[in-house]
């Protein structure tokens, strides 16, 4: 299996210039970086994200960190976080700055234990929310 480490995707999206045709972007066996998802879109000079899919995405803080997706909006609709292994829970503020975000989906996230409270307050336009194959349970 291959994986891209963060230093080097950064070299090559600095290279590269998307602009505004481009307004999805899927990273595929990632790290979760440890900036926000603003550095490297605008690394990559996107302009009109719409949605950002990160499949089989890992991390090794074990948390989606607060600002993760902040400076993406406004204008991203759809927010999808798919087989990533390691993540645990997810900051209070992890969708700051997300207010136009339409969907979000978490599915077959198995460590995934937790939302910090709160955690979905910033998503004032969210008409669409699935949580699915994860290892939250209710108390």
């Amino acid at each position: 299996m291959k994986t891209c480490h963060e230093h080097v995707i950064r070299f090559y999206l600095k290279n590269m210039s998307m602009g505004s045709t481009v307004n999805f972007v899927e990273f595929k066996q990632c790290p979760i970086p440890t900036t926000s998802y603003a550095e490297l879109s605008k690394d990559m000079n996107l302009i009109n994200l719409k949605k950002l899919w990160i499949r089989y995405g890992f991390s090794e803080a074990y948390e989606i960190m607060a600002g993760q997706f902040d400076g993406l909006g406004p204008g991203l609709q759809q927010l999808k976080i798919i087989n990533s292994q390691g993540v645990q829970s997810f900051n209070s503020l992890a969708f700051k700055g997300l207010g136009d975000l339409e969907s979000l989906e978490l599915i077959n996230n198995p460590r995934l234990q937790s939302f910090s409270e709160g955690i979905f307050l910033p998503l004032t336009n969210l008409v669409s929310l699935e949580i699915r194959q994860s290892a939250i349970k209710g108390q």
